[in-house]
């Protein structure tokens, strides 16, 4: 690696004095790609360049470019332990799920029997006028499941 590291080096450094500069970095890359991120390609040419002289070493480079790959392989690392931490838990979970369908009754929906469901009116529309006063019901649809409360008439505030 640190072979193909240095071909790269000197690759870069146009102008063979053993320091690349922003300058040779963004010429070579700008053969390959012509979008090239100015800002992004400081940033780790700053980050690259130790001891802030204005170019990077053939040391600065392959330093930098080894910190880089070991800390991605840190973040992949650590990834993959939350990956299986989370796999874990999802398999924790569906245990539990397959438990609670052997306990509990579930309608075709899914939804447990006898659950509560707490919903809070913020408009009601259409309300149906019996005896010329408006009659008051909540008609939720759930999952393609329909369930219709009872009418309580005349009653501005009610509670279902």
């Amino acid at each position: 690696r640190q072979l193909e590291l240095r071909r790269a080096f000197k690759e870069i450094d146009a102008d063979q004095s053993g320091a690349i500069s922003i300058e040779e970095i963004l010429n070579f890359l700008r053969g390959i790609n012509d979008e090239v991120d100015e800002n992004y390609v400081k940033t780790i040419f700053e980050s690259m360049d130790v001891n802030k002289d204005g170019g990077v070493s053939i040391d600065e480079f392959i330093n930098g470019y080894l910190e880089q790959v070991n800390g991605l392989s840190e973040a992949i690392a650590r990834y993959n332990q939350t990956i299986a931490a989370k796999n874990k838990e999802l398999a924790t979970l569906r245990e539990q799920l397959e438990e609670a369908k052997k306990v509990e009754r579930m309608n075709t929906y899914g939804i447990m029997e006898g659950s509560t469901f707490t919903v809070r009116v913020i408009e009601a529309q259409n309300l149906n006028v019996v005896t010329g006063r408006p009659t008051a019901y909540v008609n939720l649809i759930c999952e393609r499941q329909q369930i219709a409360t009872k009418p309580i008439p005349s009653d501005k505030n009610p509670n279902w």
